[in-house]
């Protein structure tokens, strides 16, 4: 019996501090959420208060000298090209800018920020069933497809903003065909597929665990 005490009185220490990290987690990861939609809101402000759109694009090899400048571009009036890391990615700068086309500038990182803040929203709510002992509540089924929904985005459609705002940019002021808006990174984009994939199968085996527990929970 005393043996028995024991152990159930360890039981609940272990239970007690797994309550604890993940209520402490949950605090953290709100905090993160907040800060992420917060600097999309941020984000979003300096594109309309600022007169500048800027994009990354890739410059065709033939209108380029043999130091890597420019040397055949010809692009409207208050447009500039200026050299990144990379031999043929340049930033080009638009000023003064349509509204439309600094919101646009900025997509890529204002949808990470809001689908940042959306998955710790997510994972918050998940993390207080779990700080409550009840890891298999029925909402968290449905809160992991929504995780796997936000990782999808990350990895589709923040890569396909940065390209789309770098096309409409040159199409807008109708630069020099020599400029293309930047590709795709396949590594981020696959990356964040992955994690969406999990995500996914995870909600699989929580719908499985949700649905013996309340079987357990009848025969008792």
């Amino acid at each position: 019996m005393a043996e028995h005490s024991a152990t159930s009185l360890a039981e609940r220490g272990w239970i007690h501090r797994g309550s604890w990290l993940a209520d402490f987690t949950a605090t953290l990861v709100l905090v993160i959420g907040v800060i992420c939609a917060l600097g999309a809101l941020a984000t979003a402000s300096v594109s309309v208060l600022s007169s500048t759109a800027e994009a990354t694009v890739v410059v065709d090899p033939s209108a380029l000298r043999g130091d890597g400048m420019t040397s055949k571009l010809v692009l409207p009036a208050g447009t500039y090209v200026e050299p990144l890391a990379s031999s043929r990615e340049f930033s080009f700068k638009v000023a003064p800018a349509p509204v439309h086309l600094r919101l646009a500038a900025n997509s890529a990182l204002i949808l990470t920020q809001l689908f940042l803040a959306a998955g710790c929203w997510l994972l918050w709510r998940l993390l207080r069933t779990i700080g409550r002992g009840e890891p298999f509540d029925p909402q968290n089924g449905r809160r992991l497809v929504w995780l796997g929904v936000v990782a999808l985005g990350l990895g589709v459609a923040v890569p396909g903003a940065e390209w789309l705002s770098g096309f409409l940019i040159i199409e807008y002021f109708d630069a020099d065909r020599h400029l293309d808006p930047i590709g795709i990174t396949l590594n981020a984009t696959v990356t964040a597929v992955l994690f969406g994939l999990v995500f996914l199968a995870l909600a699989s085996a929580f719908a499985r665990g949700t649905r013996l527990t309340q079987d357990v929970d009848g025969l008792v």
